[in-house]
């Protein structure tokens, strides 16, 4: 269904493709709902006893991107360098007001890990990014941190069916 993880990865790549090709803005339109519809958008419903809680995917994924893609960012449309896999990649990386970066990764390979190099240029570059993954067995789990010997090449292990976000403070 469209709450399943493979749907909301869908959407994840819809929007990071989107936002490379100028998007402004994007929303997920129904935060909450009575978990009748299948979850939709809904990162939030109620338990059979009314009780909140988060939908897994949806929560694991829209709640990544609401986070991360924040309003007035300056977008970067990636540049990988040829690795295996790289086709089933999708990514951009963001600059916020505030100054962190940021950069979401969409995979949509079903079954390998993709191996990345990613050239960034100097408004990116960092010398240590924590990443965060959502799949689909893991949730909004952290992963360790990279600290790359070139803060210009990145180099990134991407999970399969997973959206990795990776951020570097201000």
């Amino acid at each position: 269904g469209v709450a399943s993880a493979d749907a909301t990865l869908t959407v994840a790549e819809g929007t990071v493709r989107g936002l490379n090709a100028g998007l402004g803005a994007f929303g997920f339109w129904s935060f909450m709902n009575p978990n009748d519809i299948d979850g939709w958008f809904g990162i939030v419903g109620l338990d059979e006893k009314g009780k909140l809680q988060r939908t897994r995917h949806p929560w694991g994924v829209y709640g990544l991107l609401s986070r991360h893609a924040r309003p007035g960012s300056r977008v970067y449309p990636l540049h990988l360098q040829p690795a295996r896999n790289l086709n089933v990649v999708h990514g951009t990386a963001l600059v916020a007001p505030s100054g962190e970066r940021t950069i979401l990764l969409v995979s949509d390979e079903k079954a390998q890990r993709a191996r990345l190099e990613i050239l960034l240029p100097e408004a990116l570059r960092a010398k240590r990014w924590s990443r965060v993954t959502t799949d689909r067995v893991r949730l909004r789990q952290p992963l360790p941190a990279i600290e790359p010997a070139d803060p210009a090449r990145l180099p990134v292990v991407v999970n399969p069916m997973s959206l990795t976000v990776l951020t570097a403070p201000a």
